[in-house]
């Protein structure tokens, strides 16, 4: 078994084993980035509507319009607001 500590910085997290190897998890707002969610209020370019992620709503921003029922990818986190792209 090996053994680990945690080191918090913000809301990132390493993990250093024994033998020194670092792996990284990511926690937080940072956790959110290359999710799926689905609009849930009209998104307008210079505006804001809403996203749902995770089943938690947040404020969503866009250079597109976004309807209801979209699904978006999350490409930044500013804040409060998550910056997202229609999914492909």
């Amino acid at each position: 078994m090996v053994e680990r500590s945690l080191f918090r910085a913000g809301y990132t997290a390493v993990f250093c084993n024994i033998e020194g190897e670092e792996e990284l998890a990511v926690a937080g707002v940072d956790a959110l980035l290359g999710k799926t969610g689905v609009v849930t209020e009209r998104i307008a370019p210079g505006g804001t509507g809403r996203v749902k992620v995770e089943g938690e709503d947040w404020r969503g921003a866009s250079s597109d319009v976004l309807e209801p029922g979209t699904l978006v990818t999350i490409i930044q986190v500013d804040g409060t607001t998550l910056m997202v792209e229609k999914e492909l």
